[in-house]
């Protein structure tokens, strides 16, 4: 009797077009669409014992039984010629919109209508499911690499999609991450602080860009920036550009205390040795810098070991809101990544408000605890991000 049809349905397709790369059983399909599938379609999960069957019927996939052992036998699913041509027609038709679900952002877009407790409960799985998504791609990305693994011939699609993957990953844990750190210090869910709620969208809209913090539009405006480590021969030039890029500061401080901060910040040379001095450069000018501490605790700032540290990003006044910031801060995180360090701290003052509000952009969250008092009232924000 002839096995009666279903309507073919993506899940159809989705299934057909992993039939088109190699011949497949149907516990085998099911391990596959573990290897991310499940990630963009998971319906496809459910689906996989019974749509082989379906796509036989219709005529685009054949089954054939194969003996693998003296008394089990599997049935293996193959696309046939017609297979492979409706495949075709379904790629080229138009597809359809992309849909997203989350419980944990429903509860975050009605958090008032709970506790503040349980709103940090939902960022926090949401933050745990991200990493352990990130986690599962770069391993399996890595095994690519190392193993010479499963088809190499769809590398580049593979590549192509996997990055989309991991960056998607990857933001959805930082922001969970940045979300917590931001709740944690609201009095309560109904009441955050007077005028929060205003800045939050003002900042939401001022964070668009990649998961570095660098904008399409900043990347345009930074063609002709180079970053690169300093000569010693520069650090004379360096500490003057800090001056004129702290110099708006000086209000906010005691006399006494600017003087302290002036003469730390003009000390280029005095953090050569256990520091990078990272600079970026446009046309042969010096623009901006920051000093990287690959060791943190050689800062002197409490940091624990096994951090990195970040002190005393500077840019030009004249040519800020370019990115050329977020490249300096971006790139101490690229190094922090290549040297395998965990995580990389920074200070920052409550008056610098632009500092303040870019870290937050780039993934940094508060630590209070190690904030740092410098006395006359005023306490250094300690800010760190995980990597």
């Amino acid at each position: 009797m002839e096995r009666p049809k279903k309507e073919l349905t993506t899940t159809s397709f989705v299934i057909l077009a992993h039939l088109a790369v190699q011949p497949w059983s149907a516990f085998e399909l099911a391990k596959q669409v573990t290897r991310g599938l499940d990630l963009i379609w998971p319906r496809a999960e459910s689906a996989i014992y019974e749509e082989p069957k379906n796509l036989v019927a219709h005529g685009l996939a054949q089954a054939t039984k194969e003996k693998v052992g003296p008394r089990r036998v599997r049935t293996l699913y193959a696309i046939t010629p017609a297979g492979r041509a409706r495949l075709l027609e379904w790629m080229e038709q138009e597809a359809g919109l992309p849909q997203f679900e989350s419980e944990a952002l429903v509860r975050v877009f009605f958090a008032e209508h709970g506790t503040k407790e349980a709103l940090l409960a939902a960022l926090r799985g949401f933050e745990r499911y991200n990493k352990g998504v990130r986690e599962r791609l770069q391993r399996q990305l890595e095994g690519y690499l190392r193993d010479s693994g499963p088809f190499p011939n769809r590398w580049h699609v593979i590549g192509l999609g996997a990055r989309f993957l991991l960056q998607q990953a990857t933001v959805a844990e930082e922001w969970a991450r940045w979300a917590a750190a931001e709740v944690q210090v609201w009095s309560s869910v109904q009441n955050p602080g007077a005028g929060r709620g205003k800045q939050l969208i003002s900042e939401a809209l001022a964070a668009l860009g990649t998961r570095e913090g660098v904008s399409a539009l900043d990347k345009m405006a930074m063609a002709s920036v180079r970053i690169r480590n300093a000569r010693y021969e520069e650090v004379e030039e360096v500490a003057v550009l800090l001056t004129e890029a702290y110099q708006e500061y000086q209000p906010h401080l005691p006399s006494s205390l600017w003087q302290q901060y002036l003469d730390d910040i003009r000390n280029t040379g005095g953090r050569w040795e256990h520091s990078e001095l990272v600079l970026a450069e446009e046309k042969g000018r010096l623009v901006g810098s920051v000093t990287f501490y690959p060791n943190g605790q050689a800062a002197g700032e409490g940091w624990p070991a096994g951090w990195a540290a970040m002190r005393l990003l500077g840019v030009r006044p004249a040519i800020r809101r370019q990115g050329i910031g977020k490249a300096l801060v971006a790139e101490c995180l690229q190094r922090c990544q290549s040297l395998g360090i965990v995580a990389m701290g920074l200070h920052t003052a409550p008056f610098m408000e632009a500092a303040c509000t870019l870290y937050q952009q780039m993934g940094f969250v508060r630590v209070p605890p190690l904030d740092l008092d410098i006395g006359y009232g005023i306490t250094l924000l300690a800010y760190y991000r995980e990597l």
